[in-house]
């Protein structure tokens, strides 16, 4: 699936801007904090062995007994039931941060695709959590108190997300669209703090 990655970045910008989350401005190191958070979730998932079941989720979903009144609260118990907190959803929240960090700070995302190959031929021998590690060092390598460090840091953390997932079999772009869709649905700032 191929993706305008720089729109993506401005369309989740503006989905987070309007739940609230740029309201009280962060530090560029909060935000990569709130990242390598979401990498950890993934672990956590992984610890727990939670998988996306997307057979059963879209099976459900693409029902025709399902009144067009209801289809909010059935997408919504859906992806809560067969999506939501797995290893799948937590690389999403990865990318849909990392994008939300680049509109914020307006970086232009240019994604290396000898990298991303790199990358992921170096996982064949790695657990999950030892992909996850080498991810997080991308993304707290510098202090990222400057565009020019954000381009370098932004691109290179999410083409390990991407090179995991691309290892792993993982729709990225398929959950980070039905994240951002479930995300819409939840109250101003998700319910949290920041």
């Amino acid at each position: 699936m191929k993706i305008d990655i720089n729109k993506l970045a401005k369309d989740v910008f503006a989905a987070n801007k309007a739940k609230g989350f740029h309201e009280k401005g962060q530090s560029n190191e909060v935000l990569l904090m709130l990242i390598v958070t979401e990498l950890s979730e993934a672990v956590e998932a992984d610890r727990k062995s939670r998988l996306a079941d997307i057979a059963t989720y879209n099976a459900n979903i693409d029902t025709d007994d399902i009144l067009e009144s209801d289809r909010d609260v059935y997408f919504i118990e859906s992806f809560e039931r067969f999506i939501k907190d797995t290893v799948e959803d937590e690389l999403a929240d990865t990318a849909i941060r990392l994008l939300d960090l680049a509109g914020l700070n307006k970086v232009n995302i240019r994604l290396n695709d000898t990298r991303i190959e790199d990358f992921t031929s170096c996982l064949s021998e790695e657990t999950l959590p030892e992909m996850i590690f080498h991810v997080c060092r991308e993304a707290v390598r510098c202090p990222a108190n400057s565009i020019a460090e954000l381009e370098e840091v932004i691109p290179r953390t999410l083409e390990g997300v991407i090179a995991i997932c691309e290892h792993l079999k993982i729709a990225l772009w398929q959950h980070v669209e039905l994240k951002m869709q479930f995300n819409e649905t939840r109250p101003n700032k998700h319910g949290k703090k920041y």
